[in-house]
């Protein structure tokens, strides 16, 4: 099934990358997440960006792996 898909979320501040995911439904926009997640979206807020939509799973996990890679070669952390 093609359903799933890749993003990433920025600061409001300064739009810096703080988080790349995989996901299925509503999941780019949920916030049942980890403390220090939780501690940038209090404070700065967050904009959920899709890098690519209509992925298998499979697929979707590969990308998130491509992507994470890409933004720490240009310096995020």
């Amino acid at each position: 099934m093609s359903d799933f898909y890749t993003y990433f979320h920025t600061r409001n501040d300064t739009g810096a990358v703080f988080y790349v995911g995989k996901g299925v439904d509503r999941r780019a926009y949920a916030t049942a997440r980890g403390q220090h997640w939780r501690a940038i979206y209090k404070k700065h807020g967050r904009t959920v960006h899709f890098a690519m939509t209509h992925l298998s799973e499979e697929d979707a996990f590969e990308h998130e792996r491509f992507l994470i890679a890409c933004f720490r070669d240009i310096g995020c952390n």
